[in-house]
């Protein structure tokens, strides 16, 4: 889950669809894994206070949020299909 948290922060930061004019918005777009037994998660968010706007204002016009956990998803369950698959097999 750690290298997926990676990967997902980097799609947000590259695919946020904002003018940057401070670069605080862009460079505070994070993930990270939280295991809690059984429960594995990533967490995608902003660590500026107007991040929310960026996310819902004009529509959800330039969200990343959801755009990153949209692409980022199907990844890690191509991950994990791959780690069960050599689990049956052994």
């Amino acid at each position: 889950m750690a290298f997926h948290a990676t990967k997902a922060q980097e799609y947000a930061r590259s695919n946020a669809p904002w003018t940057d004019r401070t670069s605080n918005a862009r460079n505070g777009l994070f993930a990270v894994s939280r295991p809690s037994h059984p429960t594995y998660r990533i967490i995608v968010g902003h660590r500026v206070p107007y991040g929310i706007w960026l996310e819902v204002r004009w529509s959800g016009r330039y969200a990343i949020i959801r755009p990153t956990i949209d692409h980022q998803g199907p990844e890690v369950m191509k991950t994990l299909g791959k780690i069960f698959d050599k689990m049956s097999l052994g």
